[in-house]
This record gives structure tokens, sequence and C-alpha cells, in this order.
């Protein structure tokens, strides 16, 4: 018989497991009670190595559900995962069912509400449905994995919602509050929309990213995989504009016109959001500050004759709000001095 230990279950996640050993780590993992203990020292190691998983869906999801409450136990009212932690540990590539690291290490995740198994069950869940946020309070980037296997990466202080039951046996929605990367499990059953105001972003498996704050004039939709419908609602929730969207394509939304403009995509890797860098993909100078403002806590004043019509592309792995400005800045010919906490830019 083959003993499961540390040494073992790092050989499994480096893919370094013989056949035999493989279908016993799996075993393992997929019983009733596992050792909880042992899998929490392990992904919270800093030197483990992890390849793309290659767990079958099924199996997976049940293991899901077992490191869920594994978690609850160990670590109370879990935060969603801090990016920048997570690639700090782990190598993480492919579009597994489930990352069993990230599960581990801990988000908050509404469960998926159990099917109900008759018509008036299912219509009184559904009447009970309650919606569920899931929320980044950080400056990082976090990733929430759906009940489907969907993966959102929530930008710093954006949030999701969503209500379970729905998401689960009828379509697919999501309301967004910020800026989110999207992964989106296929199913076309269940086409999977993402909406913000009368905006709806609409798809049934892809990559794309999406940008809806508060404070700036336009939502933007950059696609990096598969193929989106982005359309506009009136105000009663009819179609009122459509545009379709095919990879390297960013579509802007003028909130205030309802105009729609398309562009080709200056920057489109995927990793740079997966990975929690601070991407500013073709957006107004202004929008860029009030990101700044946004990320690091910090007051920015500038006239707006200044910076009308400069527009910034960059992505940040790291580094602080001076940094970041002297960089955007530069090249636009201004300057800016720190007081406290606030930021003055001239020219």
């Amino acid at each position: 018989m083959i003993r499961i230990d540390e040494v073992l279950l790092k050989k499994y996640f480096s893919r370094q497991c013989t056949a035999e050993e493989e279908q016993a780590v799996l075993d393992y993992l997929t019983a009733p009670h596992p050792d909880y203990a042992m899998l929490h020292a392990l992904f919270s190691s800093e030197a483990v190595h992890i390849e793309p998983e290659v767990m079958p869906h099924a199996m997976a999801r049940n293991l899901a559900k077992a490191l869920k409450k594994a978690v609850a136990e160990t670590r109370p009212d879990g935060k969603l995962v801090s990016m920048r932690a997570v690639y700090k540990r782990w190598y993480l590539a492919g579009a597994a069912a489930v990352l069993i690291p990230l599960m581990i290490a801990g988000y908050r995740m509404a469960v998926q509400s159990p099917a109900a198994k008759n018509k008036s069950n299912a219509a009184a869940a559904i009447a009970a449905d309650k919606a569920k946020r899931l929320i980044n309070s950080s400056s990082e980037t976090r990733l929430a994995v759906m009940p489907d296997g969907t993966h959102i990466w929530l930008m710093a202080y954006s949030s999701v919602s969503y209500h379970p039951v729905q998401y689960a046996t009828q379509q697919r929605e999501v309301y967004l509050e910020g800026e989110a990367f999207f992964e989106v499990a296929q199913n076309q059953q269940q086409p999977f929309s993402v909406k913000h105001g009368n905006l709806v972003t609409q798809v049934l498996g892809t990559t794309f990213n999406m940008e809806a704050y508060e404070e700036e004039r336009s939502i933007r939709v950059a696609l990096m995989q598969g193929k989106v419908a982005v359309q506009s609602l009136d105000a009663n929730g009819n179609t009122s504009a459509r545009q379709m969207l095919n990879p390297g394509q960013m579509l802007s939304y003028r909130k205030a016109t309802g105009a729609m403009n398309m562009r080709r995509m200056l920057t489109n890797n995927e990793d740079d959001y997966r990975k929690g860098y601070f991407v500013l993909n073709d957006i107004p100078l202004s929008d860029a500050l009030h990101r700044i403002e946004r990320k690091y806590h910090t007051h920015i004043q500038v006239s707006t004759a200044d910076i009308a019509d400069r527009r910034v592309t960059a992505v940040f792995k790291s580094g602080t709000a001076a940094e970041i400005l002297q960089n955007i800045l530069f090249i636009h010919g201004l300057h800016f001095k720190i007081q406290g906490d606030t930021v003055r830019i001239t020219r």
C-alpha cells in the first residue's frame, strides 16, 4: 500500500508521480476525510511548484466541496485569494476545473444551492434566492471561483454580485462594480452575462476584461479569446444597440450618449490580469489617475486642461503610486509633487 505524505503530494502536484502513485493520491484526495491539516500545511509552503491540474472535472468538483469544508473549519470567513501571494508560491497554468491551492488558501464564495427535487421546490428556491456579493476590499487583485468553474479576477476594490440559485439553474448572470478579468466556463445551455448599468456583455465561454468604474465616463470590454456580444438596453429593457467583439478588440461604451466605439487592443496579454498586474489599456489619462487614487488611497489634484485628450497604455508588475505616476506623466511632459496624501500635477 502506498503511503500518502507531503513528499508524495508534492510529486503529484508537480506531475512527477507514476500512474500507480497518481491513482493512490486521487483516491486519497477524494476520500470522505483526507488529512486537512497536512493539506493546509502543504499548500501554505513557499516551495511547492504546481503544474497544470489534470484531475478529472467530476473528481475535482467533489474535492472542491471537501476542501471548502476544510477551509471553513480552519480559516473563519476567508477572503478572496491574493494573486500576488499566489504567484509568489505557485506556478498556475491551464484552465483546471478547480485549482486546489486556491481552494485551500481560502476565498469568500457562496456555495451553490442544491438543485430542487421538483418544480415546487425549485420555485420556492428561486423566490428565496438572495443576491451574494463577492467583494475585493484590498488594493491587490483577488480570484474568485464560481460554482460552474468560471474564474473571476477582481481588481482593487471591485465586486461582483449574483443570485446562486438562478446562476445554477437558469442564467449565469453577474453584476460588476469596478473591474474584473473573466475566464468563463463553457456551457451552451446557460450563457454567461456581465451587467453594469444598462450595458450587458454576453458570452458562452471565453476570456475577457471588463472595466465598469462608477466614476468613469465609459465602460470598456476587451476580448482575448472567443467571442462576446455587448448590448445596451433602453428604459424598457429592450436592446438599443449591439456589437460583436472578436479577439484583440476593445469596445468603449459612453454612458452619457450610449455611443459604442470599437478599436484594436494595444495590450492583450491575459497573464497580466491573472497575475494581478496594474493594467492601463489605452484609457484616458484622467481615468488612469482615478484608478491610482482608488488603488493607493491618495488624492490627486490636476487641471482638466493639462490632461485633456491624453491617453495611457501601460502594464505595471508592481510599484508605488509615485513610481507609477513618474512613468505615465513623464511621457506627457507633466510633473507632480506629493504633499502628505495629496498629489499635485503640473506642467
